[in-house]
């Protein structure tokens, strides 16, 4: 039987606003990362919260169920969004650049390659990478068992594994190095789901999250993307500990009634707002504009575009369901 998480925090529609807060968090601030290009802050923990939030809810009693549960939530979108951003890329070709239709369905056939083997896909990493980390992770329980120990180990085994593929080669189909590193999250999330909710009314995890977080910063550098772990294994650690103290910090920001808004209505639609980013990042002359409007238009500019598709793309299934 599957843990409850966090009812403190369960809204009417049996969401958890605190979950929601922190994934609204957490992608807001990729977008943020994005803009400002100088990764260290904020992806220090932003990607992480994302496989812990997902090990939270994470059900591992069959690997047949998990793969197509897994599939249809995570491959699925991964497929369709890569799909749409790379059709949209070849009619910009064909109108933009002037290619002919020859060229540019070769350039188009070379980007689903791209896409079939995990390769050169943008911000859709992310998707491939957490189907693996689960699936790999519910193998792991399904193998071993519930002995903790000899699941540790080999947890910490294949995340030095990881590590050590990241180093020694560039690119590896699907992403298999960051899955293996990432596959600690994603049981850490599975632990903490049995105590989640008392954690959150205690001070001293807190404070020592805080503290573990914002001295591990200057001397660690974790950016799952591009894959650096600058101080590993303590990137690992200071991530988990980055984690903690965004799950605090949306505990406070909850009795705020605008603020919970604002990040529920991001974190109910992450999906939305990675496709129109992948999009976006893809399509327009992202530094440039950066340089000629400066970080904070830029950052704006990306949330009120990011709104404006969640409300579309809401009210557009809302209508295809009232059709049906």
């Amino acid at each position: 039987m599957e843990e409850k998480i966090i009812d403190d925090w369960q809204n009417k529609d049996g969401r958890n606003y605190l979950v929601d807060m922190l994934k609204g968090m957490a992608i807001i601030l990729m977008i943020l990362d994005h803009v400002l290009m100088k990764g260290r802050v904020i992806t220090s923990f932003h990607m992480p919260v994302f496989f812990v939030l997902a090990g939270c809810y994470l059900r591992t009693d069959s690997v047949g169920d998990t793969i197509i549960s897994k599939a249809k939530s995570l491959l699925v979108p991964y497929a369709l969004i890569g799909s749409v951003t790379i059709i949209i890329g070849f009619i910009r070709l064909m109108i933009g650049y002037g290619y002919t239709a020859n060229a540019a369905i070769t350039v188009s056939l070379n980007r689903f390659y791209g896409l079939l083997v995990g390769e050169d896909v943008w911000l859709l990493w992310f998707f491939m990478v957490l189907f693996l980390a689960e699936i790999f992770y519910v193998i792991l329980v399904n193998t071993i068992g519930r002995n903790n120990w000899i699941r540790w180990f080999v947890i910490l085994l294949l995340n030095l594994i990881g590590y050590q593929l990241s180093c020694r080669f560039d690119s590896i189909p699907w992403r298999v190095d960051t899955a293996l590193i990432c596959i600690c999250f994603v049981a850490v999330g599975c632990e903490l789901k049995k105590y989640f909710q008392k954690m959150m009314h205690m001070i001293f995890p807190c404070i020592a999250g805080a503290l573990i977080w914002c001295f591990g910063l200057p001397h660690t550098k974790l950016v799952l993307s591009m894959g650096e772990y600058e101080g590993y294994p303590f990137c690992i650690i200071v991530a988990l500990a980055g984690v903690l103290t965004a799950a605090y910090l949306c505990s406070f920001l909850y009795r705020f009634t605008l603020i919970r808004d604002f990040l529920t209505f991001f974190g109910k639609n992450t999906i939305t707002v990675v496709a129109i980013q992948n999009i976006c990042r893809q399509f327009m002359h992202w530094e440039q504009m950066v340089e000629n409007v400066g970080y904070i238009i830029m950052f704006v500019l990306q949330i009120i575009i990011s709104c404006v598709a969640i409300v579309g793309i809401n009210y557009l299934k809302k209508s295809l369901l009232y059709i049906k």
